[in-house]
């Protein structure tokens, strides 16, 4: 407490009592069993959460409407009275492990699709698709809306019956009930609809059937969007009286956050978005209200955690992506081992794109979704040497977990730096927070006394006077460049001096390297072109990523050629193709190539022919050219298998 005052001290949410003002915030997990059930999984993934130090921990948003309100295929359920079970065996593992446990309740509205809903048309209050998603939806009667109220009242009496602490109604992100609340989205003309009352209707009903239901002095909180970045939709003037018709009606808690499907970045943001950037939202609410108000959004560290609350801007402060990165993150605070803490970088991948195609996951923490593996054990057998050559994110992950598990490590890295890769992909615009991940990993070299050789530059007779048992390849990834001449590729470009005087610049690939690299040169002053031979620029990522991406390139006014194949280049111009015609550009002053990376697997082929007999591993982009996630989940299977 003496290293975050404010932090760790105790808050009350009407008549609960919560230990800290950490509040762990509600992500789909698609953990759940396909009728929305509770899995050992899933108990795992919560449990170890709460075992962290959190608060306040509230469960995922759970539909209350089957199959129509669902948003994912395997999302958890509060629809019928056979989940009360389940979820009582969550609610008591959470208790238990330290925190108090609220369930947030659901409905998708218009913000799903066919495939989630077996086929089922989505509702809405008015039948206009969701702008992102554009599948057709269903205006709802008024006899349904009614019957849709009753749901939500019997899903938060069976959370109740389960054994939380406190409820939680979806009210943001554009679902069922803040489309209700929307002039964006709800263009009813009758009692549920048109004025601003009458888009109150709907979640002030299901407000005041909860308070019936379950007693003025249960705990209940409502999550909405202060601002939903869209023209017309709501925005934080109007989210104020929205709030002070909440606290009316008995809401014990605003739960502040933003955007809907059609603002996606501001509602999940990427990398590029501050730390904290909406938590104004958070205290223009708290102007309105005398109840706590929870401030949520790219809260990365505990001392910005502290500041928000000793400005008065929230009585709490939510942390969604940052317990997937590490759920020891109040822990840690607590004891004040920060340069312990392993901070999410806004990747999206592991908690979006894999979570959406398989489970949760966390590209900088391989045991997010995978908690019922247990702690890193001890190696049983005599302890071994492993040797890591290479200093990136498969080599530094492989160096921490052997560690962790008892083999002595060392680990040889050509440069005078940790990183690898990632200390290039942090120098575009936007991307620095990787360099939270390179922070994580230095300490834990340290911590863990691995023994680390820097501007080493290994060959084989390197490799065996460190006496291996095993050998590690993490030599990762070069560029894969033609051999045409005045032409850079965009590693040398981000590792090299720049004149500052800026001039023309043509990228050729438009993938996450060559876009990034683009707003790279465009911040130092050159006019860039991109060429791309497909259709779409930033394929390779994850959708968010790229949407924001995109919106700051074209901002920045950066040339985009797509459908354009460069066929050649010379005298510093390139030749193109395009629907059959072939042209010469004017010349550029740097022309840069960003179109492909191979493996980098020379030392293998040296290691095959030396003395060394024993067993070698090749990960990360030394195997397969990928991402920090997949460099990092690569090397974190293969150590626990030796």
């Amino acid at each position: 407490m003496e290293h975050f005052p404010l932090l760790f001290s105790p808050f009350n949410i009407g008549r609960l009592s919560v230990k800290n003002r950490i509040v762990m915030a509600p992500i789909d997990t698609n953990l759940a069993d396909e009728d929305g059930g509770v899995t050992d999984a899933l108990l795992a993934f919560y449990e170890r959460r709460a075992r962290g130090g959190v608060g306040l921990l509230i469960v995922e948003n759970s539909q209350v409407d089957f199959p129509v309100g669902k948003n994912t295929k395997r999302q958890l359920s509060l629809h019928d009275d056979t989940k009360v079970e389940g979820l009582k065996k969550l609610s008591t593992v959470i208790r238990r492990a330290g925190a108090r446990a609220a369930i947030q309740i659901h409905h998708a509205g218009r913000e799903t699709t066919l495939d989630v809903t077996g086929g089922v048309m989505p509702v809405a209050p008015s039948p206009i698709p969701c702008g992102h998603l554009r599948t057709p939806v269903r205006e709802l009667a008024k006899s349904e809306i009614e019957d849709l109220v009753d749901k939500f009242i019997a899903a938060a009496v069976r959370g109740k019956k389960a054994g939380f602490d406190l409820v939680e109604i979806h009210g943001a992100h554009g679902y069922l009930v803040g489309e209700f609340l929307s002039p964006y989205t709800n263009k009813r003309t009758d009692e549920y609809g048109g004025g601003f009352r009458q888009r109150l209707r709907f979640p002030l009903e299901i407000v005041q059937g909860i308070k019936d239901a379950l007693g003025r002095d249960f705990p209940l909180s409502f999550r909405f969007s202060a601002d939903e970045f869209v023209k017309g939709g709501i925005d934080v003037s109007e989210a104020q009286r929205i709030a002070q018709a909440l606290q009316k009606a008995g809401v014990d808690v605003l739960h502040v956050s933003a955007g809907i499907y059609e603002s996606l970045p501001t509602l999940l943001e990427p990398m590029s978005y501050a730390q904290g950037w909406r938590c104004h939202l958070a205290a223009e609410i708290k102007k309105a209200l005398s109840v706590p108000v929870i401030a949520v959004g790219v809260i990365r560290e505990p001392a910005f955690a502290e500041e928000v609350l000793a400005k008065g801007a929230a009585d709490f402060v939510a942390i969604g992506r940052g317990l997937l990165a590490d759920p020891d993150w109040p822990n840690k605070a607590w004891e004040g081992r920060i340069s312990e803490l392993k901070r999410c970088i806004g990747c999206n991948v592991g908690c979006l794109s894999e979570r959406l195609t398989h489970a949760i996951q966390c590209s900088v923490n391989p045991e997010t979704g995978h908690e019922q593996r247990g702690e890193i054990l001890p190696v049983k057998k005599a302890k071994q040497r492993i040797t890591i050559v290479g200093g990136g994110p498969a080599g530094l992950e492989a160096a921490r977990v052997a560690a962790l598990r008892g083999f002595r490590v060392t680990v040889l890295e050509k440069e005078k730096q940790l990183g690898g890769q990632m200390r290039l992909a942090a120098l575009p615009p936007g991307k620095d927070k990787i360099r939270w991940t390179i922070e994580y990993y230095q300490d834990q070299i340290k911590r863990l006394d691995i023994d680390l050789r820097l501007g080493r530059e290994a060959g084989p007779e390197h490799i065996l006077d460190t006496s291996p048992d095993v050998v590690i390849l993490a030599t990762g990834s070069r560029p894969q460049a033609p051999d045409f001449s005045s032409l850079l590729t965009a590693d040398e470009i981000l590792s090299s001096p720049l004149s500052s005087e800026g001039g023309s610049a043509a990228i050729v690939g438009g993938g996450s390297i060559g876009c990034e690299t683009a707003l790279f040169l465009d911040d130092r002053g050159y006019r860039v072109s991109l060429f791309e031979q497909v259709a779409e620029i930033a394929q390779d990522m994850e959708p968010i990523s790229a949407w924001d991406l995109k919106e700051r390139m074209m901002k920045r006014g950066i040339r985009i050629y797509a459908c354009t194949r460069v066929s050649g280049v010379e005298d510093k111009r390139i030749r193109t193709l395009k629907d059959g015609e072939t042209l010469d550009s004017a010349p550029f002053d740097l022309i840069v190539w960003a179109a492909g990376r191979r493996p980098e697997r020379t030392l293998l082929e040296g290691l095959s022919r030396s003395s060394y007999k024993g067993p070698v591993h090749v990960i990360g982009d030394a195997a397969k050219v990928g991402r920090i996630h997949d460099a990092v989940h690569h090397a974190y299977s293969l150590i626990n298998t030796l």
